[in-house]
């Protein structure tokens, strides 16, 4: 079993049922890997520019891969190199790690494994945002179409009060995801305190006057969603048995991971724009009757990590400064 890492996290403001106020989060690097991957990936054509594409698997593993380590204990701490970024890179690297962190969240406490970035993709989801710019990063479903909105955050430092505060207005400004209210919205604060990643989870009551619908179509989310990765996995033409069932493959040697998605979900989900109506439930129908693959996550993707991210050659890192 892949050694297990461990993030704080603390909780407020949450209606019933709530999250424990405190508690921690606990994954392997896969799972950080998958989030940091799939989290906003919702263009159609994201994956589908040849070398590129792939390379941008790269770029997100390697910025996990170069800037964080763990310690003997499981904690996840910045890595030598990450202190030698200047200001401005370091907050770049804590966007990133602030997205992967929030979607490993809500994938962990919400079940919701389909988060998609709604500030750079309005037009593909046919979003229609208020006045302003003051809005959350990520919306997305559970398995029964709840929706879920969530502002994200990261701090290179410690906890900032300021962004939770903007966390705090931001989620405020959804009234409503496919006709219904929000299941969840929440602002999510990933920092490094006292040297080591923690989380700060906030879900203030009211939406504001100025919040607005955001009229998503839960089939053409669904396709969005898996299409980033459709094109590249086609490309590979990579295909493997695991545990009796033919999976697709993205081999990415240069990140020494693998992507795998199932044979069959693979064809539900490569369908045209204009076979996607039904998509939504037929995955969730078959993600529900299917037993999980050892590496699989909640949306059916899996990343399979090769011998350069065992856990004895990620520690080593050292006390932010």
């Amino acid at each position: 079993m892949p050694a297990a890492l461990r993030v704080p996290y603390t909780t407020s403001g949450f209606a019933a049922p709530a999250p424990p106020a405190v508690g921690w989060l606990t994954f392997d690097w896969g799972d950080l890997i998958w989030a940091s991957i799939t989290v906003g990936r919702m263009p159609p054509d994201q994956f589908g520019h040849g070398i590129y594409s792939s390379w941008e698997v790269v770029q997100r593993a390697g910025m996990i891969f170069a800037y964080l380590s763990e310690d003997p204990t499981g904690r996840i701490v910045p890595s030598p190199l990450y202190l030698e970024l200047d200001r401005s890179e370091k907050g770049t690297v804590s966007y990133y790690i602030g997205m992967a962190m929030t979607k490993l969240f809500v994938d962990h406490l919400f079940n919701a494994s389909w988060l998609a970035h709604i500030d750079r993709y309005q037009l593909a989801l046919q979003v229609v945002f208020g006045p302003g710019r003051t809005r959350p990063d990520l919306v997305g479903p559970d398995p029964t179409l709840n929706w879920l909105v969530a502002e994200a955050k990261g701090r290179s430092g410690g906890r900032d009060q300021g962004a939770s505060d903007t966390m705090k207005d931001q989620k405020t400004f959804v009234l409503s995801v496919a006709g219904a209210a929000p299941h969840v919205a929440m602002g999510c604060q990933a920092y490094f305190g006292n040297g080591m990643l923690a989380l700060e989870v906030v879900d203030p009551t009211e939406p504001s006057e100025l919040a607005v619908d955001y009229p998503l179509d839960p089939d053409y989310f669904f396709w969005a969603y898996y299409r980033s990765l459709v094109a590249i996995i086609s490309q590979s033409g990579l295909e493997a048995f695991e545990d009796g069932r033919a999976q697709r493959l993205l081999r990415v040697p240069e990140a020494d991971l693998t992507i795998q998605i199932d044979a069959e979900l693979f064809d539900l989900v490569s369908r045209d724009l204009d076979e996607a109506r039904g998509m939504a439930g037929e995955v969730l129908r078959f993600l529900a009757n299917r037993e999980v693959a050892r590496v699989e996550q909640g949306d059916g993707l899996g990343v399979q990590l090769g011998p350069a991210w065992r856990g004895e050659l990620r520690q080593g890192g050292s006390t932010v400064r």
